[in-house]
C-alpha cells in the first residue's frame, strides 16, 4: 500500500485511532456501516470491527476509510484499505460471539505515521479495573457523518465523542436485532448526558482517556432495565482483553 503524508496534522488531545467502515464502489460511491479501530499487536497492525458490522456487508467489498475527510470519503485512493482475510475469536460459535473481527493491514508502522494515523498498543496491555472508570465512546455514526458532511473537504473529521462510565452489570443475556448469535461476556457503560450512541458507532473504541488506553469495542447502544430497578441508556462493549485473544 503507498505511503500518503496527511495535510492536517492531529495534535496530541485529538489523537482517534478510529475509521469508517464501508463499501466503496468502482465509480467512488460508497456507503458506511460502522466504525473500526486502529491497533497494533508486537509489529502488526489490525483493523478491528464487529462481526455484525461486515454481515451488514455480505456480498460487498469491505473497506476502511483510514482518513476520513469532512466529506467523509476520502481526497485519495490509497487511504482506503480493503480488508480481507478476517479472524475472529477461537470460541466463536452458533451458540454465542464475541462480535470480534480482526483484519491485518500490510502497512509497517512506519507507512502508518506518514499517513498521520494514530493506533492502540495492545502489546504491553494490562488489564484494569473497569468498575466505575470513567470512559470515551468514539466513533462515526451515520447521523454524525451527514451533519459534517462538507463537498470536498479536506479538513480530517474527527469521530465523534460522548463522556460514560463504566457499569459493572451483566448483558450477556441480552438479544440484539443486529446480531445473530448470542452475545458472550458483554461489559456496560452509561452515558453522562443520558444521550445514546447513534447507529454506525459499532465497531469503535471505548477509551479511558486519561490514559489514551482501550478499555473495549462498542458493540450496540440499549434502552430498558438492565440495572435493577432502573430504565437507563447505555452502551454495550466487549473488553480489550477478548480483542487480543482474536489477534495474537
Amino acid at each position: 500500500m503507498d505511503s500518503i503524508l496527511s495535510n492536517t496534522k492531529l495534535t496530541k488531545d485529538k489523537l482517534v485511532n478510529s475509521v469508517v467502515i464501508a463499501s466503496i464502489k468502482p465509480n467512488g460511491s460508497f456507503r458506511t456501516y460502522g466504525s473500526g479501530i486502529v491497533v497494533l499487536w508486537k509489529d502488526s497492525i489490525f483493523i478491528i470491527t464487529c462481526i455484525h458490522v461486515i454481515e451488514e456487508m455480505r456480498g460487498k467489498k469491505i473497506h476502511a476509510i483510514l482518513l476520513p475527510c469532512k466529506g467523509v470519503h476520502p481526497q485519495k485512493s490509497n487511504s482506503i484499505a480493503e480488508l480481507n482475510n478476517p479472524n475472529f475469536h477461537k470460541l466463536d460459535n452458533e451458540s454465542g460471539s464475541f462480535d470480534i473481527v480482526a483484519y491485518k493491514l500490510e502497512m509497517n508502522i512506519q507507512e502508518i505515521k506518514q499517513y498521520g494515523l494514530t493506533w492502540f498498543d495492545l502489546s504491553n496491555y494490562k488489564p484494569t479495573k473497569l468498575n466505575g472508570l470513567n470512559v470515551k465512546s468514539c466513533g462515526f455514526s451515520s447521523d454524525y457523518l451527514r451533519e459534517n458532511y462538507i463537498q470536498g473537504s479536506l479538513d480530517k473529521l474527527l469521530p465523534d465523542k460522548n463522556d460514560e462510565q463504566v457499569m459493572d452489570v451483566k448483558v450477556e443475556a441480552l438479544s440484539l436485532t443486529s446480531i445473530s448469535r448470542p452475545l458472550k461476556e458483554m461489559s456496560f457503560c452509561i452515558p453522562k448526558t443520558g444521550v445514546p450512541i447513534g447507529k454506525g458507532m459499532s465497531g469503535g473504541p471505548i477509551v479511558d482517556e486519561t490514559q489514551n488506553s482501550l478499555v473495549g469495542m462498542i458493540i450496540a447502544s440499549i434502552s430498558g432495565g438492565v440495572v435493577p430497578n432502573q430504565k437507563v441508556v447505555g452502551t454495550v462493549f466487549v473488553s480489550t482483553d477478548r480483542i487480543i485473544e482474536v489477534i495474537k
